[in-house]
Formats: C-alpha cells, sequence, structure tokens
C-alpha cells in the first residue's frame, strides 16, 4: 500500500492511495489493514515512536498475508513501513 499526495488538490487535504499485491488476497490483505481502525491507529502509533507528530504526505507499508489452498486471504499482519515525504 502506498499514499502519495494529490498535487492537483492545492490544501494538502487529499491524497491518492495505491493498494496493490502479488495476488487478490494481498490487495485484499491490504485493503483490510487500510480499512481498519485498530491497524491505523498501531501505524499512527509506529509514525509518533518514529518522530512523526502527523500521518506523513507519503509513505509505504507492506502487510504480509496467509492464504488458503484456494488462495482466499486467511490472515494480514503489519511487516514493515517507509516514509517517503515527511
Amino acid at each position: 500500500m502506498t499514499v502519495l499526495p494529490n498535487d492537483a488538490n492545492s490544501d494538502g487535504a487529499h491524497s491518492i492511495v495505491v493498494l496493490s499485491g502479488l495476488t487478490s488476497a494481498g490487495i485484499h490483505g491490504a485493503a483490510t489493514f487500510f480499512t481498519s481502525g485498530n491497524d491505523l491507529k498501531n501505524l499512527a502509533e509506529r509514525f509518533r515512536r518514529d518522530g512523526f507528530n502527523r500521518w506523513p504526505r507519503s509513505f509505504q507499508v507492506v502487510v504480509r498475508c496467509r492464504t488458503s489452498d484456494d488462495s482466499q486471504l486467511l490472515s494480514y499482519v503489519y511487516e514493515t513501513h517507509e516514509v517517503l515525504i515527511k
């Protein structure tokens, strides 16, 4: 998952979110992570520990997904993040 600034919007209040994965289950895991209040709260805490007082303008998050034999998402877990633009 990558969050990019939307330079077309002059107030900077909007971002572009790109969800990607190796399979549809990977995209499902990324979407589930990004729509989970708990996961976003934990990510915000990680940013605070990294010294950010607010969300960075651009960042990437890697989520590890586990699938069933028929490629259905069974679980996902935060793996790492990288700040691209403070």
